[in-house]
Order: structure tokens, then sequence, then C-alpha cells
């Protein structure tokens, strides 16, 4: 089987699990190409695709991954890819770095049984291992508003509107029994000292859209997403925070050793003391093919390997319409055995 032919499959489950006909794409062949077949599908990512935006379809292997194996029942993957050539520029080298991390830790919460990674040596090449110098930097000044705001339904303005005082903050606090509700909590690596010399991934001003820290020590990471972006790669982005999270409430990544500003909500200890993360994309709709199946086979997988972590959706719309009534999103009581 090639890439038309896994769409052809994916459509036809698509439509007969959901009832459904949507227009739904795989990444096209020239960056993206699949082959074999439901007992092992080989998947093989170009250089350009290694080195893209995660959100990028041709970008986004984890979301494809999940996609293919909960709509279409693929057993097993291997995943090759082309090296870039560019290494040793600034660019390259970084998103690189961050394609090599994604990749080793979402084969990590997989498994050997369903990710074999080709040429596997190559992963040797990350430099955010363990006793590593790894670090993340640290807030020290309020998160821009004055701009970001173009429109009443950014992003921006979004996280504005559920972090500050009002109904919206209410309902979403009360549904998640937050104590603190912070925007744009940075996570980015670098390492040692964070410098503009010191990027190990990508854009030294990552962030965290919301993150919010809840009564029973649970943190609550929210990828924050509207209705103009709601892609499969939405799913490789917020799994690619939860482990850098996670590895910075394990001590695997350090934090920046300086104070954060007066407007950080949650600190660099509140994420070190956290129990559990609970990961969740946060819109008003969502990509047809992630399905709540998609997010509680990954949550099944980390619970197997006894990671404090699980991964669901939440209906923004819940939070600020008025008329509605949000339920108690809370996921399952914390393991006792998980710290």
């Amino acid at each position: 089987m090639n890439n038309d032919e896994f769409l052809q499959l994916l459509k036809k489950a698509h439509s007969k699990k959901s009832g459904t006909y949507r227009n739904i794409r795989l990444p096209t062949g020239k960056h993206f190409s699949i082959s074999g077949d439901r007992s092992c599908a080989s998947l093989r990512l170009s250089a350009p695709a290694v080195v893209a935006n995660m959100q990028r379809d041709e970008a986004a292997f984890e979301g494809w991954v999940m996609v293919l194996k909960t709509w279409c029942g693929v057993e097993r993957f291997t995943i090759d890819w082309d090296q870039p050539d560019d290494l040793h520029r600034a660019d390259g080298g970084r998103h690189y770095q961050r394609f090599l991390y994604r990749l080793r830790h979402f084969r990590a919460l997989m498994g050997p049984d369903v990710i074999e990674v080709k040429q596997p040596e190559r992963l040797e090449q990350l430099r955010v291992r363990d006793g590593s110098n790894a670090m993340l930097n640290i807030a020290t000044s309020a998160a821009a508003e004055d701009g970001e705001c173009r429109t009443s339904t950014s992003e921006a303005a979004l996280e504005i509107q559920l972090t500050k005082a009002g109904p919206a903050r209410n309902r979403i606090g009360a549904a998640l029994e937050l104590v603190e509700l912070d925007r744009q909590f940075p996570v980015g690596v670098f390492e040692g000292k964070p410098s503009k010399a010191t990027y190990i991934f990508p854009g030294g001003k990552c962030a965290i859209d919301l993150l919010g820290l809840g009564r029973d020590g649970r943190l609550w990471l929210l990828e924050l997403k509207t209705k103009r972006n709601i892609k499969v790669g939405s799913l490789s982005e917020l799994f690619f925070y939860s482990m850098v999270l996670n590895d910075a409430r394990q001590g695997l990544i350090a934090f920046d050793g300086k104070g954060p500003g007066s407007r950080t909500k949650i600190r660099p200890a509140d994420v070190r003391k956290a129990l559990h993360i609970s990961a969740r994309l946060l819109a008003p709709d969502f990509h047809p093919l992630l399905s709540a199946e998609i997010f509680a086979a990954m949550t099944d997988r980390a619970a197997q390997l006894g990671w404090a972590l699980d991964y669901g959706r939440l209906d923004l719309k819940e939070f600020l319409d008025p008329n509605s009534t949000p339920t108690d999103r809370r996921s399952a009581p914390m393991p006792s055995h998980i710290s």
C-alpha cells in the first residue's frame, strides 16, 4: 500500500465509524511517504519534514501514527527519515534536535511493539538526555497583551479571557478545580543558562498556552486552538509540551536559577512538586480524525508505563458560553503508586 491507498482506507474507516463524510487528507508522498499494510506500516519523512514546524501535516508523525493506529487498526510502524544537511546551522540543528526529542519520547510512550526506529543510533545525537545540562527559561515579565489581540477570537485574546478575573475564568477554574491558571508558561529549552547562543530547540519564546494548578496537585497543560487552527499536528504539539513539562517535573530538565517575575502564577517549584500532568487540547471544535479514542489510547500507554500523564480534549465553548453548564472534566483519580 502507498499514501493514496492508506488514505482510501482511512476515509472508509472514518465514514464507517462516524457515519459522516469528511474531506480527509494525508500528507503528500514527497515529504511523508507510507508503505506496507495494516500489520506494519513504514513511514518515511523527508529532510524538510523533520525540520518543519511540528504542526505541519508532513511533520506531525505522532498525530498520523495515532490516527492510522486508531482508525485503521495499523499494528506496528517503522519510522525512517532523511537527515538534514544543514545540522550545523542554528535553525536546522535546533529543529532537528526537537524532532529527535519527539521521536525518542514517542517511541518510549508507544513501546517497541508499536514503534521501530530505523537506524536508531541517530537518536544518540539528541542533546537533551539523562545527565545533560538542559534548562528551561523562566518568565520574568508579563505576557504581552497589547498588539496580540487583533480580534476577540484570536488565541491570545482567548487566553486573556480565560485567565483574567471574570465568568470564563470562574467556569474553567470550577470545572478543573484550579487554584491557579497561568498563560504563556515558557518551555524554551537551552543548554545551560538560557541565552541566544544556547538554544537547543527552536523558539526561545516557546510557551504553553495555559497551565493550571489543581487542588489535587496536578498540572493542567492546555493547548488552545481556534476553529481556524485545527490540525492533526496539534496532537504532536500537545505531546511535545507534555514531555518537556514532565521532564522538568522529574528534574531531567532543570529551570534557570533566576527568580521568576511577579506576574508568574505557577512557578518552577509548583512544576517539580506536581503529582500528575493532564494534557488537553482546548478548542471549540476538533479535527475529525482526532477522536477521543486517540487520547484514551495515549493515556492507556502512559498508565502501562507508570507515567503520571493523561491526555484528552476540552470543549472551549463550555467555558465561554454563559448558557452552557461545564462538566467536571477531571480524569479518574491519580493512581496512588505514581509520584
